[in-house]
């Protein structure tokens, strides 16, 4: 039995000691070594399966047919959004002929009425304690959040986060110097440091946490500088980072200022004393809007929340830090820069980039921004690095621009549908017909298919050179499975009897082992693995091949259509939205791999030197030399 186990916690703040026990104390008593997959590093929440790395890690093995069986501590481990998404992976499980069950031994993913009905109870209950829990957690917030407490995360720029006594004077305060890296300072000045991850100071039950300007009087300094630069001059926010970052002056989380940084600082009412809570959400179940919970069904996003839906106390908790007509002031020139951006967002142009969900940087992993070209620079409809359209220059990856252009791309992904469809045709007209040559030449040069194909392919015709006779051979044009179909039936009873007659002869040998002095015990081993292996060799002459080939015969026929009907919805002018639909039956993800230019050469712009085309079935396919370098 091919066995993985798999444990969970939501936050690395639990332990996985309990669930590891359980699952050790079964596969004890049941002779089991599993292989481990464990989501114990940060948070691991049961509704998010798709962002739990080593969760993700255990499917892609099970579809590659390495388990036989999964087992979980319990069904909330193993964890799911709700009854849907339990059925889709359970499917998923079957599919590859793989059980679920859990530290107790019962069958999770079993077809009977029993099991079906626990499974989806589970999931259903899972769902409904994931709700409860985020109401009372989103309601609490709200609560806390009108009283003016603090509700974690990083304290914004400028801030310490200070712990009242319940007589209301200060008692301690962290004051941040980095990331992960605290001091706690008492009002008499010592100080204590806290340093790595969860290590904060602790506050004592009847103590509140609330923000509170900083006691690092330069970093007041640089917070109303900075509202003085956005007010009164005409910089937007990422000219603030530029300048911040020239000035080498720290922004205590991260490498360097950017301009989402600088945005978020200009809109927190923090500045003029009022701690805001739920001015971002990425809530999965429950939100806080129009002023009540509601509950919500769909996948977490991040959502920035209408200034109507911020949570504050009522009037501010300490002085301003800017003053209040400042803020406004950059209030105003914050929401006219967002409606000037959001002009024409929706234009034909963005529309027709329809190969934006597909196009990631080689250099930095993330998908790639698109561009509608146009305007004073009058360059082409493109994409370039979203790292560097969110960070800029000074971007934590190191990512330069990374333009190219929509019609170079285009052409890219016409030529590989062009070249791989007749391909995949051709494989399945040799295959059909027996052509031996013609699959081999195809299977040797053709990377466009995965290697299970490959490997049973040339194992089928293997099979069929060495083991058929030249009656059989006369029907290859019948397709090599019919003649495998005809050696393997031929065959078969003569290898089992062959395997049969070698398997009483080693256990012959292990009885006589028994009884041998030690002196020959070593001989004995020597002629016993020579036969073992050869038992071995004959079993895997018994595995028929007929089944697989045909299953792969027919994902070629499909993936034949899919590119097809792909290279013709790209020739002809239609939507762009058509295109990418078409595509997305045939490539998973485009990655654009870059050069970067020196100042001297090309005024140090980057070059497209490699396009790897990664298809949903295959090996990925790399086209060389790109995109002339420079604008567009």
């Amino acid at each position: 039995m091919r066995l993985a186990a798999y444990v969970r916690v939501s936050s690395d703040k639990q332990d996985v000691t309990r669930q590891r026990d359980n699952i050790t104390a079964w596969t004890a008593r049941n002779g089991a070594a599993p292989i481990w997959y464990e989501d114990s590093d940060g948070k691991n929440p049961r509704h998010r399966s798709d962002k739990r790395q080593n969760f993700q890690a255990l499917l892609t093995a099970v579809k590659a047919g390495r388990f036989d069986r999964i087992i979980v501590d319990s069904q909330d481990r193993f964890g799911t959004k709700d009854a849907f998404e339990w059925g889709k992976l359970i499917s998923i499980l079957r599919d590859h002929e793989c059980e679920l069950i859990d530290s107790q031994g019962r069958l999770l993913s079993g077809d009977d009425d029993g099991s079906v009905l626990t499974g989806v109870v589970g999931a259903l209950t899972s769902k409904r304690e994931q709700r409860e829990k985020a109401h009372r957690n989103i309601s609490g917030k709200v609560t806390y959040a009108r009283k003016g407490e603090y509700q974690g995360g990083y304290a914004p720029y400028g801030t310490d986060v200070v712990c009242f006594g319940p007589d209301g004077k200060e008692k301690w305060r962290t004051v941040y110097v980095g990331h992960l890296d605290r001091l706690k300072v008492y009002p008499g000045g010592k100080s204590e440091r806290f340093t790595g991850k969860n290590v904060t100071p602790v506050k004592d039950t009847t103590d509140t946490l609330r923000l509170r300007p900083s006691k690092e009087k330069d970093r007041l300094k640089i917070v109303r500088q900075v509202f003085k630069w956005y007010s009164t001059e005409d910089i937007s926010p990422r000219g603030i980072a530029d300048r911040l970052n020239g000035l080498q002056v720290s922004p205590i989380f991260g490498e360097a200022w950017y301009k989402h940084t600088i945005r978020a600082m200009l809109s927190n009412p923090i500045y003029i004393g009022l701690p805001t809570w739920n001015k971002r959400s990425n809530a999965a179940f429950v939100e806080y809007v129009d002023g009540r919970l509601q509950e919500i069904n769909g996948k977490a996003r991040t959502k920035r929340r209408d200034c109507a839906d911020y949570v504050q106390p009522e009037a501010p908790e300490f002085a301003p830090i800017v003053p209040v007509e400042t803020f406004n002031k950059c209030q105003n020139k914050l929401k006219a820069a967002s409606k000037a951006a959001n002009r024409g967002h929706r234009s034909p142009k963005l529309a027709e980039l329809w190969l934006r969900p597909f196009l990631y940087c080689g250099h930095c992993g993330e998908v790639m921004h698109a561009a509608g070209g146009g305007g004073s620079t009058r360059m082409k409809p493109n994409y370039f690095c979203s790292t560097y359209n969110k960070y800029g220059p000074k971007n934590p990856k190191g990512c330069h621009c990374h333009r190219v252009r929509h019609e170079v791309l285009e052409e890219f992904v016409l030529r590989y549908l062009k070249e791989t469809a007749p391909k995949v045709a051709q494989l399945i007209q040799a295959s059909d017909t027996g052509d031996v040559e013609g699959v081999r030449s195809i299977l040797v040069n053709g990377r466009f298919l995965e290697q299970e194909f490959a490997d049973v392919a040339c194992d089928v015709i293997a099979y069929v050179e060495e083991f058929a006779t030249s009656k059989e051979r006369k029907r290859i044009g019948e397709g090599f499975d019919v003649v495998f179909g005809l050696a393997f039936e031929r065959i078969r009873p003569k290898l089992e009897k062959l395997i049969a007659e070698k398997e009483t002869e080693l256990d012959g040998m292990l009885d006589d082992y028994r009884t041998l002095p030690d002196s020959l015990k070593v001989r004995a081993v020597a002629k016993m693995e020579p036969l073992e292996a050869e038992i071995g060799e004959l079993r895997q002459r018994l595995v028929d091949l007929r089944k697989p080939f045909q299953g792969i015969r027919e994902e070629l026929e499909t993936r034949k259509t899919a590119l097809e009907a792909a290279e013709k919805e790209i020739e002809r002018e239609a939507a762009g939205r058509r295109k990418g639909e078409a595509l997305r039956g045939v490539v998973d993800r485009i990655v654009c791999h870059f050069q970067h230019g020196e100042r001297k050469v090309n005024n140090g712009r980057s070059r497209l030197t490699r396009l790897e085309i990664v298809p949903i079935s295959g090996d990925s396919i790399s086209f060389m030399g790109g995109a002339s370098p420079g604008r567009g």
